[in-house]
């Protein structure tokens, strides 16, 4: 119940929110291939990971302190369907991270334009709702997109769309956005269009970066620990920023007040 407010709150009180994560996790059939060890799929892999690796470990780094953190998990095959809509980062979203991963079931084909339009039209509406509030102020965005190979739309406009939704997003907010593109496959997968969105990014003035974790569980938990580690040090960041911000703000307020009550004597 807890968690349903919270969810409400971030949806009405936009500014409280200090990171937002937006996840595409491939769901096209090869998901389903059993080659990943310790797990029964690739798929089981990419929602045991992310909730082990990615959300518990955010959380354990924080440890007792209260943060407000967001995320969406896409889930994209022939079109992208949100799973979870920016919810708090705790262990209810562990837990059903969890649970995920034994009810999903992979299909089809992986359509990457589809998945990355949504994704941008998330971050877009909520970058509108942050028009009163300075550029420092807005949450940082993390886009992670986890694939095991090349799309399914190879169509030269395909790439192209692909190419300019990182582009404008990344334009937009610069330093605010990072694109981690993973990937999840044997050594010789392409992985050129993954590579490709993490240099657009770059190109454009936000963060970008590409990993491929091949088809061993530690290369893949080790890189989602490393961008769990990143999320926290800019969390922390942002946070420090707004703490001093506040205390110029209270400074000059009590000057003021300092400087009225001695004219009023």
């Amino acid at each position: 119940q807890l968690n349903q407010y919270v969810s409400v709150f971030y949806v009405y009180s936009h500014s409280q929110c200090t990171t937002h994560s937006i996840i595409i996790i491939d769901q096209s059939g090869s998901m389903k291939k059993a080659d990943v060890n310790a797990f029964r799929t690739r798929s089981d892999a990419a929602f045991g990971t992310l909730a082990l690796d990615y959300i518990a470990e955010q959380l354990y780094q924080q440890g007792d302190e209260f943060f407000v953190d967001a995320v969406t998990i896409i889930e994209m095959n022939d079109t992208g369907s949100i799973l979870v809509h920016k919810e708090p980062l705790d262990w209810l979203l562990f837990n059903k991270m969890l649970d995920r991963m034994v009810t999903a079931r992979p299909k089809s084909h992986g359509n990457y334009v589809e998945s990355l339009k949504l994704a941008e039209d998330i971050i877009k509406t909520e970058l509108a709702s942050y028009d009163d509030l300075d550029e420092g102020d807005i949450p940082a965005f993390m886009l992670v997109f986890i694939s095991d190979g090349k799309p399914s739309d190879t169509l030269p406009e395909h790439q192209l769309r692909r190419i300019n939704a990182v582009a404008r997003l990344a334009h937009k907010i610069k330093s605010k956005l990072t694109f981690l593109g993973m990937g999840i496959g044997a050594t010789g997968s392409d992985f050129d269009q993954l590579r490709l969105l993490a240099e657009t990014a770059e190109e454009y003035g936000a963060g970008g970066e590409f990993n491929h974790a091949g088809l061993n569980p530690a290369s893949l938990s080790t890189s989602l620990c490393s961008t769990a580690t990143m999320m926290t040090t800019t969390r922390n960041d942002l946070l420090s920023n707004k703490d001093k911000k506040q205390s110029k703000t209270e400074k000059s307020y009590d000057e003021k007040k300092e400087n009225y009550e001695w004219g009023s004597s």
